[in-house]
Formats: C-alpha cells, structure tokens, sequence
C-alpha cells in the first residue's frame, strides 16, 4: 500500500538572527507534526542562538554549529542530513502554512519539485508573488530564475548527485535546479508555499548588482550570454529599487 504522509525535510540557515529564528521555530512548531526534520546550520552565531537550539531538541531534529562562507556552504553540509522524502529551504523569519505543509506531506515523491505562490513582506508592503506555469518555466528556466526558494518543495532525490555552487552568492539556488535537469514540476496555484521577510543581500541594491553579474556570468558559462535587452531590463530593475522603495514608503504612510 502506498503511504500516504511523506516527511518533509526542512532546512534552515542561521547568523546571529534568533529572533528571526524564534518565528520560525513557532511556524514550525504550530503543526504539531513529530514527523518533519528541521535541520539548522548556525555559522557559530553569538546571540544566543547555540542556547536556543539546544533547549529546542524537541523541535529542531539535527543541528551544526560552526563557521561557514555563506548561505550556500551551510546548505551543502546540510545535504547528508536529509532524511526527507521533500525538502525545502527556509529562511530564519519565514513561515510555512498548514495547508501547504499538509499538502507536500501527502503528495508521493514523483514529481522534481512542487510550487505555489509566495507571500512576500518587505519594509514597506506586503503582496503576493505568483510564478508562471511550469510549461513556460520549463522552456526558459536557464534564462533566469523564475521560482522563489522558500518554501518550495524539492524531491530528495535531487541532492543525490548535486549539490550547490558555492562560487555564487546569490544565484546558486536557482544554478541548482538548472543543473539538475528537472523533468516534471507541479503548481498549485490557489496555495501559499511560504511568507517571505525580505532583508537578505538579494534584494539590497549591492546584491541586486551581484545578482546581475552572477546571472551574466552563468550565462555566459552555458554558452547563452545575456543579450542586450536581457542587460537594459535588468538595470533598469535595479536602477528603479530607490524609487520603489520611496513608492512603498509614501504608500504605508498613507494607510496608516
């Protein structure tokens, strides 16, 4: 008999963020579910966070604290660990809803990943990033990224024979899955895979510039350079960040 409640694998990178941490860990911990593996890989944080992962074994199924060079490096020695038939990525901050953790945990590993829609909080606003169908996704994916990490469900078997590049600092996520020759994705679209906090270096204006030249680097690595209209539309993003922002701001202001 096929069974029907697949364990879920959760992993979660830390640096001196135990508040951040502390949200999560009450996500996680409202789904009252001994079953999901929560894997945390602290880069040796000094605010407490070594203290709180330990009175929280209850909760928190295999952790590591030491240093690291970054997100992706942590991720890495997180990989023998998994013992997950899903595993997702998700942030010290970010939250996961019950629907969709119910819903991964039923779903029998066939398909590479399963994605939904991602709410998204940042400083100003809160509004609901929606991906484009798996057809289209499918055809352009080596263009750039068109999946948001958090949250998203990824078979294990893809960390099998890969793993992340830790050349990149921003990108490597998306590099992941673009190396690892995915077949088959499901979408639901009327779901929420994650709430989102924004802050991480991808979205400060330094790590939108990065951002840029890791994607023309990887690019230009698979024999497909970013083409001149690809480069105008990416810095005219980053060039409008300021003024969104300043958008965002005035529009708080006036609900308030």
């Amino acid at each position: 008999m096929m069974k029907s409640n697949y364990k879920i694998s959760i992993i979660t990178s830390t640096l001196n963020c135990i508040d951040a941490l502390k949200k999560t860990a009450y996500s996680i911990s409202s789904f009252k579910d001994n079953s999901i593996q929560w894997i945390i890989v602290d880069a040796e944080s000094t605010d407490g966070t070594l203290d709180f992962i330990k009175n929280r074994i209850d909760l928190i199924s295999d952790w590591i604290s030491e240093p690291d060079t970054g997100i992706y490096h942590a991720w890495n020695k997180a990989i023998p660990l998994i013992k997950g038939d899903w595993v997702m990525f998700v942030g010290a901050g970010d939250t996961l809803p019950i629907d969709w953790i119910n819903f991964v945990k039923s779903r029998p590993p066939v398909e590479d990943i399963i994605y939904g829609n991602i709410l998204v909080h940042d400083k100003y606003t809160t509004y609901l990033s929606s991906p484009k169908p798996w057809n289209y996704i499918a055809e352009n994916f080596k263009k750039n990224m068109f999946l948001k990490h958090p949250g998203m469900a990824h078979n294990n078997r893809l960390f099998k024979k890969n793993k992340f590049n830790e050349g990149y600092r921003i990108i490597s996520d998306w590099v992941f899955l673009a190396n690892s020759n995915l077949q088959s994705a499901l979408y639901i679209k009327d779901m929420i895979q994650a709430d989102f906090y924004t802050g991480g270096i991808s979205t400060t204006y330094s790590g939108a510039w990065l951002a840029f030249k890791e994607t023309k680097d990887f690019r230009k690595s698979i024999g497909d350079p970013i083409n001149i209209r690809e480069s105008f539309n990416w810095i005219l993003y980053i060039l409008l960040m300021p003024l969104r922002d300043l958008v965002n701001f005035f529009h708080k202001k006036l609900n308030i």
